[in-house]
């Protein structure tokens, strides 16, 4: 063998090491980067159950947030369905005994409080013409008419003598037709009705010791047998003043 064979062996020889080290690299890398694919495929795998698991959870709050919502909703149908007939019928029948037992009571305390009410109604009316009578030194009288079986009051001021006339601001006030008035009242001068005349120093120029007052009955108080009479009193001195008593 001559000296060039014997190199040109010895360079395949090198040549042949030489590719199968650059294979032995390439192959390495190949299982290096296999490794690694695997690798970052398990971590998306991982990754994806996560969200997966993630996303059944949040749907599972989901619907039992509408779960609730519907129970919430059905809740609400029924309350807003109000009552059914027979609680109705439990609740008026309660309600009925209920005012069937204090009507009575209601009745009274009504009649009670309108009696009363229109002898203070009278009362007032006396004490504001006696009021007007001294503050403006011209007489005042309170006069009483029956018209056609309804009372009527007034007050007027003497504007010259044998002139009267309403006060201002004061309208004509009647007294309820059912209560019974019984009136003892001097006559007015002038005019078809009685009542009382105040002077300037307050004192009643009319007075009369059997006609001094009004009284109001209530035929409904007295069948109750309650106090079914108001009355309105007067004294010279121009005081005046309501009792209350029974027939």
């Amino acid at each position: 063998m001559t000296k060039n064979d014997k190199l040109g062996q010895e360079s395949m020889r090198r040549s042949a090491n030489s590719i199968d080290y650059n294979d032995l690299k390439m192959y390495v890398c190949g299982m290096k980067c296999a490794a690694i694919y695997n690798k970052i495929k398990v971590c998306i795998e991982l990754t994806m159950k996560e969200i997966m698991q993630f996303k059944r959870i949040r749907l599972r709050i989901g619907t039992h947030a509408q779960e609730k919502n519907l129970e919430g909703n059905k809740m609400g149908k029924l309350r807003q369905r109000g009552y059914t007939f027979i609680e109705l019928l439990v609740v008026v029948g309660i309600l009925g005994m209920i005012l069937a037992a204090l009507y009575p009571s209601v009745m009274n305390t009504l009649e009670t409080r309108g009696i009363e009410n229109s002898a203070r109604n009278i009362l007032t009316s006396m004490q504001r013409a006696k009021f007007q009578a001294v503050r403006t030194k011209i007489n005042h009288r309170v006069g009483f008419l029956d018209d056609g079986g309804v009372w009527y009051y007034f007050i007027e001021r003497e504007d010259s003598p044998g002139a009267w006339s309403t006060i201002p601001g004061f309208i004509r006030k009647e007294i309820p037709e059912k209560l019974i008035v019984s009136l003892n009242f001097p006559a007015i001068a002038g005019v078809p009705s009685n009542g009382v005349v105040f002077s300037p120093l307050g004192f009643i120029t009319n007075f009369d010791t059997n006609l001094n007052s009004i009284s109001l009955q209530s035929d409904k108080l007295r069948k109750l047998g309650q106090p079914d009479l108001r009355v309105v009193a007067v004294f010279a001195g121009g005081s005046v003043h309501l009792i209350k008593t029974g027939s």
